[in-house]
């Protein structure tokens, strides 16, 4: 990490992935799972930002668990040997949900990056799929800006046949 201005951590681990020491002034971090981001991380960063809520709680029981793996749940079964080899994983939803969300940094409820020597770090949980569409929104824009491309005519991808 030492020199990285921008650290993905992708992965699917069920503990964190970086040592918060590691950090340096200026990085951006941004992560795939919370897991992979700790509560004692959060004190490092200058700003911390979660894109939304991440998953809808559902109640444990019929076999399903909310702490088992490291998304949002699982059904599990099998007998007691089995069932205690499952991996558990830390709880750092008090933590991260405390964190303000994109749209409080959008509409200016929370402030923003004012030096380039903030550590930043987004949590990339919740509103799924949002990151795609802000991407593509801006390279459609420098594409439009620059003439590239073939516009394709919406009709294509309309009907007025009712299913």
């Amino acid at each position: 990490m030492k020199g990285a201005d921008i650290v993905c951590s992708c992965t699917d681990s069920m503990v964190p992935t970086f040592d918060p020491e590691w950090l340096e002034p200026g990085m951006f971090v941004v992560n795939v799972n919370d897991f992979e981001v700790g509560q004692e991380h959060l004190k490092y960063f200058d700003i911390a930002i979660r894109q939304g809520d991440e998953k809808i709680k559902l109640a444990d029981g019929n076999g399903f668990l909310n702490s088992v793996g490291g998304g949002t749940g699982g059904y599990v079964a099998g007998n007691d040997e089995q069932l205690a080899s499952v991996p558990f994983a830390e709880d750092t939803d008090n933590a991260h949900q405390a964190l303000p969300t994109f749209a409080d940094l959008v509409s200016g409820a929370v402030a923003g990056r004012s030096s380039d020597k903030e550590i930043t770090y987004y949590e990339n949980q919740g509103n799924n799929g949002l990151q795609f569409a802000s991407c593509g929104g801006a390279v459609y824009t420098k594409c439009k800006q620059k003439g590239l491309g073939i516009e394709i005519p919406t009709e294509w991808f309309l009907e007025d046949i009712r299913n």
